[in-house]
């Protein structure tokens, strides 16, 4: 038999022996903590949270990790399945290739872009949810009109809304989709970015948006991180990750008298920007000579 048969052996046992009494979950790459109750049923650390009596059997729930049962699934042979499995993924890996995997797997769930819907959808039917719910005004924008080569985010776009209609805007790319995301809250009114990609991809783009009146000099201008659409609205606002003013003075300055106002929003690249200074540093350039 096998190194890889034998694992995978191996692993079936753990999956088909080892589940949680409370949630009936197998165990997770992610989730590494298991504990048991003094009549003997594992209990996931999920599950473990705010409990002192085992729910199956109401004996007590140790407060000490089950060190055997960590110890096998701490394994080199012992391979996992995806957190989400139930929503159709099928691989299987390692510990840490999967915790990794985990972070950008099409299956999991994330929130709905739009802060009015509460929905959390699978991440791969992000755009088909908002189109059937309408919750979005859609910014196509096409490669053909921008002077930079590929992969090399934006120009400035300029947008119009009627305030306070917050509906995201969709801005499409060559298949990469930001979000341009609207809230007011506590008379505070949030204005950020939203990448319909993981957190470790996001982290490659900024943005800057800019309000301006055209029978105002009054200007406002804001440099933040694009936010990945892994990210909750109320822990953007809670951390402080987006542009975050005064409702009564954003109104006075920005508003105009038919309830509009307009915005500039430009979206770059760091990853790319980054290629390009060590390009010149270098002397390398994409030009013929």
């Amino acid at each position: 038999m096998s190194s890889s048969s034998a694992a995978q052996d191996f692993s079936q046992v753990i999956y088909e022996f080892v589940k949680c009494y409370v949630c009936q979950g197998y165990v997770k790459a992610g989730k590494p903590r298991w504990f048991q109750c003094t009549g003997g049923h594992a209990i996931c650390q999920d599950c473990k949270q705010g409990k002192s009596a085992c729910p199956t059997c109401k004996s007590y729930i140790r407060n000490g990790h089950s060190r055997i049962l960590e110890e096998l699934l701490n394994l080199d042979k012992m391979l996992f399945k995806c957190e989400n499995l139930i929503r159709g993924c099928r691989e299987i890996k390692d510990r840490q290739p999967m915790i990794l995997h985990q972070t950008e797997c099409i299956y999991r769930l994330v929130n709905c872009p739009s802060y009015a819907c509460k929905s959390q959808v699978p991440f791969g039917q992000v755009l088909e949810h908002m189109k059937e719910n309408k919750d979005f005004r859609a910014e196509v924008i096409g490669s053909m009109l921008f002077q930079v080569k590929e992969d090399f985010l934006l120009p400035k776009i300029l947008c119009l809304t009627t305030y306070p209609n917050f509906r995201p805007t969709m801005i499409d790319l060559e298949s990469k989709v930001f979000f341009s995301v609207m809230k007011v809250q506590n008379e505070v009114f949030y204005h950020w970015i939203s990448f319909v990609r993981s957190v470790f991809q996001a982290k490659n783009y900024a943005y800057a948006l800019e309000y301006k009146d055209g029978g105002n000099p009054s200007s406002l201008r804001y440099t933040g991180q694009v936010i990945s659409i892994d990210e909750t609205a109320d822990s953007i606002v809670r951390n402080g990750k987006c542009l975050g003013i005064s409702r009564a003075l954003f109104e006075a300055q920005f508003i105009d008298d038919e309830r509009n106002f307009r915005y500039s929003l430009t979206i770059r690249n760091l990853k790319e920007e980054a290629k390009d200074d060590d390009n010149m540093e270098s002397g390398i350039s994409d030009g013929n000579e």
